[in-house]
């Protein structure tokens, strides 16, 4: 019997409606329909009657309820005191795509090399979604491009830098206005500017052909094929430029580029524990 099933009964069991316990267990509610399904499937009973406006359980939930309960209780204790043989510490963190391919890996390197006992899972998601899955206590720690907002977040930038005007290399040097006006802006690769940036290159050059391209690699990729142009981190770029794979496009000397950094996010109250705060000191440039 899947604990995921129990734990779905459980919750639909104690708030006697299916999107509420959804909203409890961060999963969508087709998802608890589904285990419930699956668990119904498995006993050959059904557990709970649903009606127009309620729900409730039946004779045979009632009497799965307990054990349900108990099953967790014992399985989360099991767990516990596996844990604890193995690891010292846990560090959840979510990271932007970005982050987890730029910077992360070599903190992450000399973090787990100072604490060998600490049981760490990282999972990646868009800027955007990082501050809800910290907020919803899916992480630990969010490290994101964008600040956070909303009442229940706190956190603090950790990294400032420059954006940049790149291309193929055959477009080093060249003037920005010439080679917008032959060659497509790769665009929304990189969370925070896009939409002030693309108004002030509308206003110089008019007519701007762009095409978005949702990642920052699959950019590089492109811009390394001869298909266009885009503003990204230096950081972004700082090995392909000097592989000299990729170069700069000349600006005017009145643009002004955004400058962009790295946030870590966490719940209002504080960095979640030694380790969160340890690598939040390796992220920041010495």
């Amino acid at each position: 019997m899947d604990a995921r099933w129990l734990r779905c009964f459980v919750a639909v069991a104690e708030q006697l409606h299916f999107r509420r316990a959804a909203e409890s267990l961060y999963l969508s509610q087709p998802t608890v329909t589904a285990h419930i399904q699956a668990l119904e499937r498995s006993l050959d009973q059904e557990l709970f009657e649903r009606g127009a406006r309620r729900v409730r359980l039946t004779a045979a939930g009632e009497r799965l309820l307990p054990y349900a309960r108990s099953i967790l209780a014992l399985q989360a204790e099991a767990e516990v005191r596996a844990w604890g043989r193995r690891y010292d510490e846990r560090l959840r963190i979510c990271a932007s795509i970005f982050v987890a391919a730029q910077t992360l890996p070599a903190a992450l390197r000399q973090l787990l090399a100072e604490r060998p006992r600490l049981d760490l899972a990282l999972r990646t998601a868009f800027s955007a979604e990082v501050a809800q899955l910290v907020a919803g206590g899916q992480s630990d720690l969010g490290l994101a491009r964008l600040p956070p907002e909303g009442p229940a977040l706190a956190g603090r930038r950790l990294t400032q830098e420059a954006v940049v005007a790149v291309g193929p290399a055959a477009l080093a040097g060249v003037p920005l206005e010439q080679a917008l006006g032959d060659h497509p802006l790769l665009t929304h690769n990189h969370p925070g500017y896009w939409d002030r940036l693309l108004a002030a290159l509308r206003g110089r050059v008019g007519l701007l052909r762009s095409m978005e391209v949702r990642q920052v690699d699959v950019t590089k990729r492109m811009l390394a094929e001869g298909l266009g142009l885009s503003f990204l981190p230096r950081s972004a770029v700082a090995a392909e430029l000097e592989a000299g794979t990729l170069g700069l496009v000349r600006l005017p000397p009145d643009l002004t580029l955004p400058r962009v950094g790295t946030w870590a996010v966490w719940r209002r109250g504080g960095p979640p524990g030694e380790a969160a705060c340890r690598l939040l000191e390796l992220l920041v440039p010495a």
